[in-house]
């Protein structure tokens, strides 16, 4: 069974169009903090937290490790909100 969309058990009804938007808009698909270009691990973040905020500018890419981190501990979040200045 693929675990995607509405089947993940993450899923909090948000939509995917978000990763076609760094797509299109040509954003380098580089995690932001390991600077990993391994396109398989790479996963989009709201900058401001908000999943329902889908400006460019608000997203970025980020590898699962990162993502989770950035999300779960204080000083990983402080060092990605500094790649933002």
């Amino acid at each position: 069974m693929v675990y995607v969309g509405k089947s993940h058990a993450n899923w909090k009804g948000g939509e995917s169009a978000y990763k076609n938007i760094l797509i299109k808009s040509r954003v380098p698909q580089i995690c932001r903090l390991c600077k990993t270009k391994d396109k398989r691990i790479l996963t989009v973040h709201h900058v401001d937290l908000n999943r329902k905020n889908n400006d460019v500018e608000n997203l970025t890419w980020l590898c699962h490790n990162c993502h989770h981190l950035v999300h779960h501990d204080i000083k990983e979040r402080e060092k990605f909100m500094e790649t933002l200045v």
